[in-house]
């Protein structure tokens, strides 16, 4: 009777064992699941960060040109301003202006009016050119500042990641002992 009894309580304490056993490989399965899944994670995280750091660098060396082009064009459209108000304050025009590298010499047999129209013209699309490269600049750069919010979030990311994987990790090492 004492040992059928202390067998029945050794059985449900086997039992009791086991089903604790059972459930610790199952958890440890989930957890190498998990784990699976954040080292894809990771890796597709890194991908895109890699991809966000050209984008970013190719967007940065975009805006440089854009400056450089906005620079010269601003350059051009001081040039042709000077030429044109020296143009307006030259007596009938007896006295061409000389010329720069941005604006051309107007043809000697013209006549002020004509050269005064085409230095307008070349005024205003000056300024259509920089009205247009100011627009690009703003876009990259505001580009730029999507792209380096993008690449700080991924960088969040895949820290958070990687410190989900160090606790998965320790976690199922616990259960492996």
């Amino acid at each position: 009777d004492g040992q059928a009894a202390e067998l029945n309580e050794l059985n449900r304490r086997l039992a009791r064992t086991e089903q604790r056993l059972l459930s610790a490989e199952e958890d440890r399965d989930r957890l190498d699941r998990e784990l699976d899944h954040s080292v894809e994670e990771a890796v597709q995280l890194r991908s895109q960060l890699d991809d966000q750091s050209h984008e970013l660098q190719w967007t940065q060396d975009e805006l440089a040109t854009s400056i450089r082009s906005l620079d010269r064009v601003t350059t051009a459209l001081r040039n042709a301003e000077a030429e044109l108000d020296r143009e307006r304050g030259t007596p009938g025009g007896s006295a061409p202006p000389a010329p720069t590298p941005s604006v051309p010499a107007p043809a000697a047999s013209g006549s002020t009016s004509t050269s005064v129209t085409r230095l307008s013209e070349e005024l205003r699309q000056a300024r259509r050119d920089l009205a247009s490269l100011q627009a690009t600049r703003d876009v990259s750069t505001g580009r730029v500042v999507q792209l380096e919010g993008d690449i700080r979030r991924l960088r969040e990311e895949v820290s958070q990641l990687n410190q989900n994987q160090a606790t998965s990790a320790t976690e199922n090492s616990d259960l492996r002992m």
